[in-house]
């Protein structure tokens, strides 16, 4: 993302782009604390029924933009197989480097990386990532649907959860309207009904010994 930024994007006076990791283990981020100070607000909460309740526990502690809305996802992953090396025949180890640096090459018309494994010394050189014939410039990611099917099976689980401590009328409960949306979105037109019998509470037999 950043190699695409860099050779597309970035105005003429960014000549490079340091990427700085925090130690293994350890995060000086402070978007890490944030996140702490939200679990711990959540833990606070025996019961979260709907979506809402977690957006006003974040907007304590920031501004909320919703994916798939407000802040579009793309899949830079499948975008960049075809274009970039694998991570076993690049010139450095991933897992092993703290930092990186990107630039454009000479003629502008790619970038070149190089990896350090310490936060002081230069050692690494800069060398292409990309396979022959590829440039950055070919990334071009897609959008991704932020709507996940749910399982027939996962529905029958929920739904048997939901009738066990709400009732059979759970739906006409304003508070589970989401799990509501999100049932009737994942069922096909050749589907069950999430009312179908199977979703019943099964009677519990006595265990048979032969």
């Amino acid at each position: 993302m950043l190699c695409k930024y860099l050779k597309d994007y970035a105005p003429e006076r960014i000549k490079s782009v340091e990427l700085l990791f925090p130690v293994v283990g350890h995060s000086f981020l402070p978007p890490d604390r944030v996140f702490a100070q939200i679990e711990k607000n959540i833990k606070k909460n025996e019961v979260i029924t709907n979506p809402q309740d977690y957006y006003k526990i974040f907007n304590e502690h920031g501004t909320v933009l919703k994916l798939g809305s407000e802040i579009i996802v793309q899949d830079w992953k499948e975008a960049s197989t075809e274009i970039l090396k694998g991570t076993n025949a690049m010139h450095f180890s991933i897992k092993q480097c703290k930092r990186f640096f990107i630039k454009r090459n000479k003629q502008k018309l790619n970038v070149l990386v190089r990896a350090e494994e310490s936060y002081h010394n230069a050692l690494g050189t800069y060398k292409n990532i990309c396979k022959k014939n590829k440039t950055v410039s070919l990334i071009n990611p897609k959008n991704k649907h932020m709507n996940v099917a749910v399982k027939k099976e996962k529905r029958y689980d929920v739904i048997k959860f939901l009738k066990a401590h709400y009732g059979d009328q759970w739906e006409l409960l304003p508070d589970l309207e989401y799990y509501k949306n999100v049932i009737q979105r994942s069922i096909s037109d050749n589907s069950i009904s999430y009312s179908n019998e199977r979703c019943e509470m099964e009677e519990e037999l006595p265990n048979l010994i032969i």
